[in-house]
């Protein structure tokens, strides 16, 4: 964890909104994160909220929305795991028309999947 005064601390907080289950973060934003300094250093507001209020992150490890929300910053939603873990955690289900991304409905190749349905509709 890092050490924090009480004035970091409420400064950090006063940059949230309690949503009653996401802290949703309403500071800075970059590539759809929030951002946030801690004496001069720069971190995405999710990992300065897990240093500040759960543990040091490991090396080689990124911290988790469990919520999906990449705004949050409530501890208790944050999780620190592999990347490798990170990313099976981070794949997407459904396709962004909402089919979901089934063995029988997923076109695979170089690592990437299409969704065999709408596939079939823009052939038709």
């Amino acid at each position: 964890m890092i050490l924090t005064t009480i004035e970091e601390t409420n400064r950090f907080l006063s940059h949230t909104t309690d949503i009653g289950i996401c802290w949703i973060w309403n500071g800075a934003i970059r590539d759809k994160y929030g951002r946030s300094s801690h004496r001069g250093k720069i971190y995405t507001s999710h990992r300065l909220s897990y240093l500040l209020y759960v543990d040091n992150i490991p090396e080689g490890y990124d911290i988790h929305h469990i919520c999906k929300n990449k705004l949050c910053v409530n501890p208790a939603h944050l999780q620190a795991v592999s990347k490798k873990e990170h990313g099976r955690l981070d794949l997407k289900t459904h396709c962004k028309y909402g089919h979901e991304f089934t063995p029988e409905n997923t076109y695979k190749r170089d690592n990437k999947r299409w969704c065999k349905v709408c596939a079939s509709n823009r052939y038709k």
